[in-house]
């Protein structure tokens, strides 16, 4: 799949599922809601949704407009959501997402690779070498390029097409100033409060003291760790074992 399509996909939702502006796992009894990570949409679930059961629903949520922060990314999903939810999850920001609609609407939480909202220095962080990684292993490929900041979208795009995956500039340049904004967004998050609901805390590259700083700010929450990098928690097989949990209830 190329990054056109990826991209294209992402701004709608699966068909035949359930309404677009969210993402809605659900079972006969059980209905999870989960959030896009940064500058991500419904490829961030695929692999979650093969992993459950056929009576498992999804489809996936997408940002209609340019939201500055995660509380009104967080209270612009809320008005989606329909009764209440046995589990709100995400990856990555996705996650944050998630925690701060149960911060009011208190549900069990399933959070993929996400880091504390402790806050963050925006400069302490190579977001560009990021966004690479993340695109590059959303198209299955790997390139080494500069990592200094967006005047490398065009190397990109270059390097991409070298390997075979013809990204044009402009939409790599889309997806770069989103995945700026929400980098910005969860750098600066810092809630007033945790929640008391349970949780599933998947980690991979979460060090064991955010897996300890995540404790002090959820319920009764339980630990799965994956050999895998924070992308690769979505892979097929990271998925399978995460569907495993909900499908226990963990």
């Amino acid at each position: 799949m190329n990054l056109e399509n990826i991209l294209n996909h992402s701004k709608t939702s699966l068909p035949e599922r359930l309404p677009p502006s969210s993402c809605y796992v659900r079972a006969m009894f059980h209905t999870c809601i989960c959030f896009p990570g940064a500058a991500g949409g419904v490829h961030d679930y695929r692999a979650l949704l093969d992993a459950l059961p056929g009576h498992w629903r999804i489809t996936a949520s997408q940002e209609r407009e340019p939201y500055p922060s995660i509380p009104a990314m967080a209270e612009a999903y809320r008005r989606d959501i329909a009764g209440s939810p046995d589990f709100l999850g995400g990856w990555s920001m996705g996650g944050l997402i998630a925690f701060e609609v149960a911060r009011t609407d208190p549900a069990p939480l399933m959070l993929l690779d996400v880091a504390p909202p402790l806050g963050y220095d925006h400069h302490n962080h190579s977001w560009f070498a990021a966004f690479v990684e993340m695109t590059c292993a959303s198209l299955g490929v790997r390139v080494d390029v500069p990592k200094a900041g967006e005047l490398n979208i065009a190397v990109l795009a270059a390097y991409l097409k070298h390997a075979g995956q013809d990204a044009p500039a402009a939409l790599l340049a889309e997806r770069w100033d989103t995945y700026q904004r929400h980098a910005g967004a969860v750098a600066d998050y810092m809630p007033e409060s945790g929640v008391s609901a349970p949780a599933l805390l998947v980690a991979a590259e979460l060090l064991d003291v955010q897996v300890d700083q995540w404790a002090n700010l959820l319920g009764p929450t339980e630990s799965l760790r994956l050999d895998t990098d924070h992308v690769g928690v979505l892979s097929s097989e990271s998925m399978r074992a995460v569907a495993t949990k909900l499908c226990k209830g963990w």
